[in-house]
């Protein structure tokens, strides 16, 4: 525990000692501070508070939540979602910076560029926006809401009562040092170098990571799909009672697109997944979080391959009862709601706890290699057959019988073991193109912070 003493003076804004100890030390700048309020064109101002909804083309306008943007400030991919109803006063201008005012992920920020998104977008309640003058470039503060400073006033400043939370009077206080325009021009333009940088590498690693899908095709012999087609046409067919056996009366099950993807799983070995399955165990249902504890994990937790740490929610072991679902080595992850059939093959024992939305499946290894399961429900043709399977309407979810029912292609151990071999190694090589261009960026905020900061 450090203790210090704080004198009556330092007190004056903030009874915080957490706050006091920053101040002591930060104000160490090359050029004039000046508080952010004084660059500002206009008062700053809270985002919509509309309900979002599925967003299905990139004509219409797009609701930027603090979800919507990655921890190096960047939009991210796919369409996102919209609202039924928006005000005019909410959509953003070239220029404009967002700043998340509340929850864990308080502080993070976003500047709208009309030529990095050819679409128009608004903004959520928990984001705050700001308008600069002629005296900054927004896309300087942006840079400095990049650097290791910046977040170590947002850890200072933040309000922790309930979750944590900066308003936009806060915000008004942080102390920007301000350079000329030039030297402004000359971190941007460095900044700018350092993430298209990083944008090049994610592409390259996408590329990587898309061509497993071919390769798990080319390996089992399946043709690859056309997509299905959107035009009410595609979308009006007609079924034969005698094919509508297995107990499913809903439309989108027997799909033209379904049925070409049952006729080309033909010519493989194909098993129902429950034969596979020894046991499926359920996650529990919890929102009483804590700030430590058992690490659990939710939907967005579990990606494809690979686990997503950002917003990771901790639970009291005690929720955990007598519960069996310890995520061992050898068995499972699959999401089940929300986004569902992301799969994750565990290759150690984990001390974490799962939601309610992920299954955790007890595999019989002796039949088949876990991570080749893992590498085939992850591609198109096991996405698409979850898509298939799935129960509900609107987004629908995937239950323990669904699971069981899907067919999974059982070539022999060989071919399994090269699939997955070949999947992981390609992995392997794109998350070390998207490490290196991370170290590369992080390395570029530092040397900015450098050049702002004695």
């Amino acid at each position: 525990m450090t203790s210090f003493i704080a004198k009556p003076r330092e007190l004056f804004d903030r009874f915080d000692p957490k706050y006091v100890a920053f101040k002591r030390r930060a104000a160490n700048f090359r050029y004039p501070a000046v508080k952010m309020g004084s660059l500002l064109s206009e008062p700053p101002e809270y985002g919509a508070g509309e309900a979002g909804i599925e967003r299905v083309d990139e004509q219409t306008p797009r609701y930027i939540r603090i979800t919507d943007i990655d921890e190096n400030g960047e939009l991210l991919p796919g369409l996102g979602m919209t609202a039924a109803n928006v005000e005019s006063q909410y959509f953003l201008r070239d220029g404009d910076l967002l700043f998340a005012r509340s929850g864990n992920t308080v502080g993070k920020s976003y500047l709208y560029e009309s030529e990095r998104v050819p679409y128009p977008c608004f903004y959520a309640g928990y984001m705050i926006r700001f308008r600069f003058g002629e005296k900054v470039l927004p896309k300087y503060v942006f840079a400095f809401a990049q650097t290791p400073y910046y977040h170590e006033w947002v850890s200072a400043i933040q309000r922790s009562a309930g979750q944590p939370n900066i308003n936009a009077q806060e915000y008004r206080t942080l102390e920007i040092p301000l350079p000329p325009l030039p030297e402004q021009r000359k971190i941007v333009a460095e900044l700018d170098a350092a993430y298209a940088a990083k944008r090049a590498a994610d592409e390259k690693a996408t590329k990587l990571l898309s061509s497993i899908d071919d390769m798990v095709l080319n390996e089992l012999g399946i043709a690859k799909l056309p997509k299905p087609g959107t035009s009410l046409s595609s979308r009006i067919f007609t079924v034969p009672a005698r094919e509508a056996t297995n107990g499913r009366l809903d439309a989108y099950y027997y799909r033209s697109s379904f049925k070409d993807l049952t006729k080309k799983l033909s010519c493989c070995n194909c098993v129902p997944f429950g034969r596979l399955i020894t046991e499926i165990y359920n996650g529990i249902d919890c929102r009483d979080y804590k700030e430590s504890g058992v690490p659990y994990l939710k939907v967005a937790n579990v990606k494809p391959g690979e686990f997503d740490f950002d917003d990771l929610k901790y639970i009291d072991p005690q929720e955990l009862g007598a519960k069996d679902i310890a995520l061992r080595a050898g068995r499972m992850l699959l999401t089940r709601k929300g986004t569902f059939g992301n799969a994750i093959a565990l290759s150690e024992n984990y001390d974490y706890a799962i939601s309610s939305e992920v299954f955790c499946l007890s595999i019989k290894n002796e039949l088949v290699d876990v991570h080749y399961l893992e590498t085939f429900v992850n591609s198109s043709i096991g996405r698409m057959l979850c898509d298939k399977y799935k129960i509900g309407a609107i987004m629908g979810s995937l239950s323990q019988e669904a699971v069981k029912a899907l067919p999974i292609p059982l070539p022999d151990a060989k071919v399994q073991h090269r699939i997955a071999s070949r999947a992981s190694s390609i992995r392997a090589e794109a998350r070390k193109l998207r490490a290196d261009a991370i170290a590369a960026l992080d390395a570029a905020k530092r040397k900015i912070e450098m050049q702002v900061m004695k």
